[in-house]
């Protein structure tokens, strides 16, 4: 099942190709007065998706755009307990669904099935690099510093998920942070004026960096951006072991006197988004019970989020402890 608009349905053409996927239902958020097409991949429309998933509980899912009332769809609790029996395939988003780490929480203790359905994707811990990259920390050894940047131009990537997905590599690698200093720049008003950073992480758009520090002298730094007309995104992890960089298509691991330890790369493909959307939906179908993102790491994740877009608004270093607590988030 697809939800989408016009514009996108020629990427979900190639993602129902490249997954084997046959198309059961599709529809897609309304934009102002402007109504979806009636028919979208050959087959019907429709503009609930509250509906929709009720009425295909079975379905792979997979989200390429949200509209202002979809959110709520997701979050519904009698969406949430139908996930209870069975074990339902993924929900594949390409948006952060919830705005806040004590939605999250509240959900993912409520329902967690239903958590472990939803799967941010396109994931940089699911493309080639990445989790070749997560696999070889095993015997790497202690990591000293990580430095991640991904880059998005329009139409693209959004600056929340590469924010979430960014946080999330970073919680898999070094753990959360004592603080974190960030900047939000780039986004201006039709005047020219800077706008003021969001006050939630799905409200943030532009560049961001982040220095994130630990208490035990690691520390990690995170550069992204929406704005940047093309796409890339990679990280290069310090530590006992040497030097592994990665991005979303290779690995290549050297040792502290610079021999090579591991290196490995795909065959030369374009590592766009639309492919890695692609590959890591044809993995769900092929491997539906794979294990999911730990909700541990996930929750880690949304807590250096809010502290980073708390910083961003502030000017100070927040710490993701503070959020969790102010949260209710143990």
């Amino acid at each position: 099942m697809f939800w989408l608009t016009p514009e996108q349905e020629p990427l979900a053409r190639a993602i129902a190709q490249g997954a084997g996927l046959r198309v059961a239902a599709a529809g897609g958020p309304q934009r102002g007065r402007v109504s979806p097409p009636t028919t979208i991949l050959g087959v019907d429309t429709r503009d609930d998706l509250r509906r929709l998933l009720a009425d295909h509980p079975d379905a792979v899912v997979v989200l390429l755009a949200l509209g202002g009332d979809d959110r709520a769809a997701i979050t519904d609790p009698d969406a949430q307990a139908a996930a209870r029996a069975g074990s339902p395939p993924a929900i594949l988003v390409t948006d952060p669904i919830f705005d806040t780490v004590s939605a999250f929480a509240r959900a993912a203790e409520a329902h967690p099935m239903w958590i472990n359905r939803l799967r941010p994707a396109p994931a940089f811990a699911l493309s080639t690099g990445g989790e070749s990259a997560l696999g070889a920390v095993e015997t790497f050894g202690r990591v000293r510093s990580v430095d991640f940047a991904a880059r998005s131009g329009a139409g693209q990537l959004g600056l929340p998920f590469l924010l979430l997905d960014a946080m999330e590599f970073v919680a898999a690698t070094l753990g959360e942070p004592e603080f974190v200093d960030a900047s939000l720049s780039g986004v201006e008003a039709p005047s020219g004026l800077r706008l003021a950073p969001g006050d939630t992480v799905l409200s943030i758009a532009g560049d961001f960096t982040a220095h994130l520090r630990f208490s035990d002298d690691r520390a990690a730094a995170v550069s992204l951006s929406d704005r940047a007309g093309s796409w890339f995104r990679g990280a290069t992890l310090l530590g006992v072991g040497g030097c592994l960089r990665c991005d979303d298509r290779a690995l290549e691991w050297l040792s502290p006197t610079g021999e090579t330890v591991e290196t490995g790369q795909e065959p030369a493909s374009a590592s766009t988004v639309d492919r890695l959307l692609i590959e890591q939906v044809a993995a769900e179908v092929a491997l539906p019970r794979a294990a999911p993102p730990p909700v541990v790491r996930r929750l880690t994740a949304w807590a250096i989020a809010e502290a980073a877009v708390l910083s961003a608004r502030t000017g100070q270093p927040e710490a993701p402890a503070t959020i969790r607590r102010m949260a209710g988030v143990a």
